[in-house]
């Protein structure tokens, strides 16, 4: 009876590895998502440190490749900055080497023009909306800015850019968050 137990839970954990490789080979995933998924699956500790363990072993699951893929998605898709994608690396456990490599990749250029772009838009739908003071559109888009992850740098830069200027906008702000 214990061997057929032991041995009906060997299958389970066995198909349940075989949809975990299949959910590994669609998309990149960390480890902590896995994690979270076999647990969810019903399987014990034990089964999911040997199913974690098969999938980085045989390279289905790669934290490194994982955080460098996240940061490239968030970036040219979401259009977050750097330090929304280090929140959402750090929130999924990801192991800060691989984030501080995944994040020295941004081409700083490709990081200014995306949030340039992202600016302007927002500029144009301020300006449309109502008559506001300059100051208080510069201070709108700085703070769209940073809610995306951006750093006061980068959004005052961006502004710079795209031509929007307030009298002292600058002065309301500290760049010691940077």
């Amino acid at each position: 009876m214990i061997d057929d137990q032991n041995a009906d839970m060997l299958q389970v954990e066995c198909k349940i590895l075989k949809q975990m490789v299949a959910h590994c080979v669609k998309a990149e995933r960390c480890v902590w998502d896995v994690e979270n998924k076999l647990k969810k699956a019903g399987l014990n500790d034990k089964a999911v440190i040997r199913s974690i363990q098969f999938l980085v072993e045989n390279d289905y699951i790669n934290e490194a490749r994982f955080a460098r893929c996240l940061t490239n998605d968030k970036l040219r898709f979401n259009h977050w900055g750097r330090k929304m994608i280090i929140r959402e690396l750090r929130r999924r456990k990801v192991p800060e080497v691989c984030i501080q490599e995944a994040i020295g990749q941004i081409d700083e250029n490709e990081s200014a023009e995306i949030l340039s772009k992202l600016l302007r838009e927002r500029y144009k739908g301020l300006k449309r909306l109502k008559k506001l003071e300059k100051n208080t559109i510069a201070a709108q888009l700085i703070h769209y800015a940073l809610s995306r992850g951006y750093t006061l740098r980068e959004a005052n830069a961006a502004l710079a850019l795209i031509g929007v200027k307030g009298d002292d906008y600058d002065s309301r702000f500290s760049y010691d968050e940077d």
